[in-house]
């Protein structure tokens, strides 16, 4: 498996699963030694990577002991 487009897909996605199975399976092709570093493709620009969506901040609340209270 050519690990350039394997790394870009992993990059371009937007989806925090994906990112995730495409890093897995990095891994274990490293480890098995089946990844391929040479490139017959044209090796394009990352301009935009892909962003996982912002999570909604939570607001701290402070927590008063009854004798706070």
């Amino acid at each position: 498996m050519n690990a350039f487009e394997l790394v870009y897909c992993a990059l371009m996605s937007d989806i925090i699963d994906d990112k995730i199975k495409l890093t897995q399976q990095l891994y274990i092709l490293n480890i098995n030694h089946k990844l391929y570093y040479k490139t017959t493709h044209k090796i394009h620009k990352i301009s935009n990577p892909g962003r996982l969506k912002k999570p909604e901040i939570v607001r701290f609340q402070s927590v008063l002991s009854p004798a706070d209270g």
